[in-house]
């Protein structure tokens, strides 16, 4: 089950946008400080593993594989940070 602190983290992140470069390294930056507080880890958004992510997808299994985040809603992050409706 996903854990409802993230959730709601991310609600709260949604007016946020993530216009730029690359989507991936932007949701990371726009979630770098609260992930890092509630999960205790330290988040590099600059790493090479966020510029290569290309999908949604992709990206969160770079926060579930590295940082053990896998409790960040996946349907509503892609549809916030990617405009796809699910993890794909």
């Amino acid at each position: 089950m996903r854990h409802g602190g993230l959730l709601l983290l991310m609600s709260l992140l949604s007016p946020l946008g993530c216009d730029g470069e690359n989507r991936c390294e932007n949701l990371c930056r726009a979630i770098e400080q609260k992930v890092e507080d509630q999960l205790n880890v330290e988040i590099d958004c600059s790493e090479e593993k966020w510029t290569s992510a290309k999908t949604c997808a992709e990206c969160l299994f770079v926060l579930e594989r590295d940082y053990d985040a896998s409790l960040i809603n996946e349907e509503e992050v892609c549809r916030e940070y990617f405009g796809e409706s699910d993890g794909g």
